[in-house]
Parts: C-alpha cells; structure tokens; sequence
C-alpha cells in the first residue's frame, strides 16, 4: 500500500513543482488541453485558489486538487461553497487510494479551518464517463457550462453528506 503525506502549497518552491507537475500531465485531463490553458489556470489556482499535493515517500508529487472558497461566478464571496476544480494523479496511481485519501484530507482540512462551507461543487467534463461515474456515487449532478476545453458538469455536495460517505473508508 502507498502511503502519502499532503500539504497545501505556501512557498514559490511549492508552486513550481506543482505547476511542472500539472504541466506535465494536463494533457491526462484532456488530450487537446493547451499550455496556455493550462498556465491561465495555474495563475488562477495560485492567484484565487489554494493547491492540496499527495507526496510519496521520494518527495515526488502523486497528484493534487485545487479548489476555490467560493465560485468565480460569485467573486469568491459566496464562502459557503468551496469549488474543486482540478483533481489530478500520477497515471500509476489512479485507482489506488489517492482520490479518497485526498479528498479526506480536504474535508478535515475544510471542516477544521472553514466551518461555513457547507457545499463542495466538483467540476468534471460532460464527456468524461469514468469521472462522472465516480463523482456520481457520492454527489449530485448538477449545472451543466461552456468551459475551455467543452461542456462541463459541477457535481454538488453537502460537506456533511460527503464525510459521512468518506468515513466508510
């Protein structure tokens, strides 16, 4: 069993190896994701967002999700909602724990430091099939929108709802 350790991004060095990672695996998001488009959302999730990273032993990043307290729709100010809008892992670890283990840390991070989230909202593509299978088994479908690289669904959640189905594991 892989063991990781997480830690939110803070320091220039921290970015860095999270941008090269994200840069070196977006085109696992989609095949047509452009640099350009990836280097506009990376200045998004540093600027507006914060970047939990899953480690390995080595110091080597495994993945990572970035999130926003509050949507871009909003301005951030509805803090009641956080927007996860990237989750990525290293292709030789998907179907490990990661995901779970990541998503775990998110909400005790979430429920520890900002008690007034109450929603969590997950962006996936409309034509990822396996993702919105997974997303499916813990939250809800909902607004479909136009984004860079096609329609997009945000699946919803309570944070409640979402630890009591994490704590199964």
């Amino acid at each position: 069993m892989t063991d990781f350790t997480f830690s939110f991004c803070e320091t220039d060095e921290d970015f860095a190896r999270f941008g090269l990672f994200f840069l070196a695996h977006r085109r696992d998001l989609h095949p047509s994701y452009a640099t350009i488009y990836a280097v506009t959302a990376l200045y998004s999730y540093i600027a507006d967002g914060r970047i939990l990273q899953a480690k390995l032993a080595d110091g080597s990043i495994a993945g990572a999700v970035a999130y926003f307290h509050g949507t871009p729709e909003q301005d951030y100010k509805d803090r009641q909602t956080v927007l996860l809008d990237l989750a990525i892992a290293d292709r030789s670890l998907r179907g490990s724990r990661l995901f779970l283990s990541g998503l775990a840390e998110l909400a005790e991070h979430l429920a520890a430091h900002h008690p007034e989230v109450e929603e969590v909202h997950i962006v996936t593509l409309a034509e990822n099939t396996y993702l919105r299978r997974l997303y499916g088994k813990f939250a809800q479908a909902g607004p479909e929108i136009e984004g860079v690289l096609g329609r997009e669904v945000r699946y919803l959640v309570k944070i409640s709802e979402l630890k009591a189905f994490l704590s199964k594991f």
